[in-house]
């Protein structure tokens, strides 16, 4: 095994424990991640706003974040400093009561929540992988896109080939 392959492999092995954690560690990251209470109250707390229609602006504990929505697809910029869930969710909701994303098959919408997902793993491979990562740069700001969704950080990476 050549020293790519062997970095690859750990890599992945760090996913998956990340992933699916181990004993009580797990249990006590599961719930914790349940018991995150939203620091927004509502989708109108993140004041979106828009001049064209294209490029968005919302604001966030006080910072502002911009957001696209082109062909179809929302892209918020430095998506990786947001990384409450239910926070994501709420900003996906105001995102989406805007301009919905199609689901994957075309006949329906993607929801806040399945969004939210997908920003989620964006978030962790911006954790996972190491500051000069070809990838890594992609991994700030979050596609939400149809192709996407339901994929996790597995499914990611082996896609693109890591």
């Amino acid at each position: 095994m050549n020293a790519v392959s062997a970095k690859k492999l750990l890599l992945l092995l760090a996913v998956s424990v990340l992933m699916t954690g181990c004993g009580k560690k797990q249990e006590e990251t599961h719930t914790e991640k349940e018991t995150s209470a939203a620091t927004l109250g509502s989708a109108e707390d993140i004041l979106l706003t828009t001049e064209d229609s294209v490029q968005y602006q919302f604001q966030y504990h006080g910072e502002t974040f911009r957001a696209r929505f082109l062909d179809g697809v929302w892209k918020i910029y430095d998506s990786y400093r947001i990384g409450n869930d239910q926070d994501q969710i709420i900003i996906c909701q105001a995102l989406a009561d805007e301009h919905p994303v199609r689901d994957k098959a075309g006949t329906g919408f993607r929801t806040p929540e399945d969004m939210a997902f997908e920003w989620q793993q964006h978030n962790l491979a911006f954790l996972l992988l190491p500051e000069g990562a070809p990838w890594k740069e992609n991994a700030r700001d979050v596609d939400i896109n149809p192709e996407d969704q339901g994929k996790d950080i597995m499914q990611f990476f082996l896609e693109r080939g890591f």
